[in-house]
C-alpha cells in the first residue's frame, strides 16, 4: 500500500481536479466573452443554445469527477514520484515532430506554388482566391500527391509545440525557446500558405493546454528576457489573425469597418447599432471592427448552436469528421462527405454532437468526454 504521503495527496489533487476547474473557466470565459460582445445571434435560440452548452459541460463535469475517483490503477496504490520528462528524451521527441512538419510544410508549399502556380506575392486573400478557383475548376480533386502528403503530416508541429510549452518537460531555456520559434513559424507559414486560421486557433488551444496543466513543475522560463519573447510571439500571432481579415477586406475592396461588421452575417451575428454607427464614423472604427470580428470568430460558436437548436431538422451533414471524410475522398478512401447547413462554422462540439446525434448523442459524448477524460488523469498520475 502507498505510504501516506500529505504531498503525494495534494499533487494528485490538484491534477485530478485542475484539469475540470481549467475546462470549466474556460467556457465561463467563452460564454461572457460572447455577452460583452457588442454583437448579437441573428438566431434567436439563444438560451436554448446556452442551455445546451451548459448541460453537456454540467454533465461532462460530473461524469468525470465520479470517474476520477472511482479509477483505480496502481500508481494511487503505490508512492508515485513525479519528474519531469528527461531533456534527451524530449528532445527528441520534439525535433523528430517539427522536422516531419517541416517536411509536410515543404510538401504544401511545392503543390500551391509548383504544382497549381499559385501566387502569393499579391496578398494572401487574393491567393487564396485563386487556389479557391483553381480548385473549382478540377472539381475539387487532388492536385498533386504532395498535397496529400502535405496534410496529412503537415501538423506534426503541434505536438512538439504543446511539449516545449510545458514545463513537465525538462528543457533549457535556450533550446526550450528556439523549438518554440520553429514551431510557431511551422504554424503561421502553414496558415498563410493554406489562407486558414483554424490550425492558430487549435495550436493556442494545446499550447494553452500544456502550458496551464504542467505550472506545478514550476516556471517554463528561468529567466525574465525569455518570457518577453514569448509574450511577443503569441501577440503577433493575434495581430496575425487581424491581418487575415484585413487582407481580405482589401482584397475584395471593401472599407476595413465595413468588412468588419458584414462579415459577422456569415458568423451568425450582428452588430448592436450604436456600434455600427460608431465604426463607420470613427477614425479607429476599422480597428474596432476587426478586433470584434477576431473575437466573434472565436466565440461565434454560439450563435451557430443557436442556428443548430432552431434547425434541428436539418441534421443532414457531418460536423465533425467532414474533415477526414474529405481528405479520404481525396484518395478514393471514402465517399466526399455531406456537408451540413452551416458548413464552414464552429458548431461548438456540444452544437456538432446535438446535430448530428441528437440528445442522446449529446449526453453520450457528454459521458465518454468525461470518463476518457479521467482515465488520461489518473494513467498519467
Amino acid at each position: 500500500m502507498r505510504r501516506a504521503d500529505p504531498c503525494f495527496d495534494k499533487e494528485f489533487d490538484f491534477m485530478k481536479y485542475g484539469s475540470i476547474k481549467r475546462f470549466l473557466i474556460v467556457w465561463l470565459i467563452y460564454w461572457i466573452t460572447f455577452l460583452l460582445q457588442p454583437v448579437q445571434s441573428v438566431y434567436p435560440e439563444v438560451y436554448a443554445a446556452f442551455l445546451l452548452q451548459l448541460t453537456f459541460v454540467l454533465l461532462l463535469t460530473i461524469f468525470y469527477v465520479v470517474a476520477v475517483n472511482l479509477w483505480n490503477t496502481k500508481s494511487t496504490e503505490t508512492n508515485h514520484e513525479f519528474r519531469p520528462l528527461a531533456a534527451k528524451r524530449s528532445e527528441k521527441i520534439i525535433k523528430y515532430g517539427l522536422l516531419i512538419g517541416a517536411l509536410g510544410f515543404g510538401f504544401l508549399l511545392y503543390d500551391k506554388i509548383v504544382y497549381q502556380g499559385i501566387d502569393y506575392t499579391n496578398g494572401l486573400a487574393l491567393a487564396r482566391e485563386q487556389w479557391r478557383d483553381i480548385g473549382e475548376q478540377r472539381n475539387s480533386d487532388i492536385s498533386s500527391p504532395f498535397s496529400v502528403l502535405g496534410y496529412l503530416i503537415g501538423g506534426a508541429y503541434f505536438f512538439p509545440l504543446t511539449l516545449t510549452l510545458s514545463s513537465f518537460v525538462f528543457l533549457k531555456d535556450s533550446r526550450r525557446l528556439a523549438y518554440i520559434v520553429v514551431g510557431f513559424f511551422l504554424l503561421i507559414s502553414n496558415s498563410l500558405i493554406t489562407g486558414g486560421r483554424s490550425s492558430i486557433i487549435l495550436a493556442v488551444a494545446l499550447s494553452s493546454f500544456g502550458y496551464f496543466s504542467s505550472k506545478k513543475f514550476g516556471p517554463l522560463f528561468k529567466k525574465m528576457h525569455f518570457v518577453k519573447s514569448l509574450v511577443t510571439m503569441m501577440t503577433l500571432v493575434f495581430f496575425y489573425l487581424v491581418y487575415v481579415f484585413y487582407s481580405r477586406a482589401e482584397a475584395n475592396g471593401f472599407e476595413v469597418a465595413r468588412y468588419g461588421l458584414e462579415f459577422l452575417e456569415y458568423l451568425g451575428l450582428e452588430p448592436y447599432e450604436w456600434f455600427a454607427s460608431y465604426c463607420q464614423s470613427s477614425s479607429v472604427g476599422g480597428i474596432l471592427s476587426l478586433l470584434n470580428l477576431t473575437a466573434s470568430y472565436l466565440t461565434h460558436g454560439f450563435a451557430t448552436t443557436a442556428a443548430i437548436v432552431e434547425n434541428s431538422s436539418s441534421s443532414n451533414g457531418d460536423a465533425i469528421f467532414s474533415h477526414l471524410y474529405s481528405l479520404g475522398s481525396k484518395v478514393g478512401l471514402t465517399d466526399p462527405p455531406v456537408e451540413w447547413f452551416l458548413a464552414g462554422r464552429s458548431p461548438s462540439l456540444p452544437g456538432a454532437l446535438y446535430l448530428m446525434y441528437g440528445i442522446s448523442g449529446l449526453l453520450l459524448g457528454a459521458f465518454s468526454f468525461g470518463v476518457i477524460s479521467a482515465i488520461s488523469v489518473n494513467l498519467f498520475n
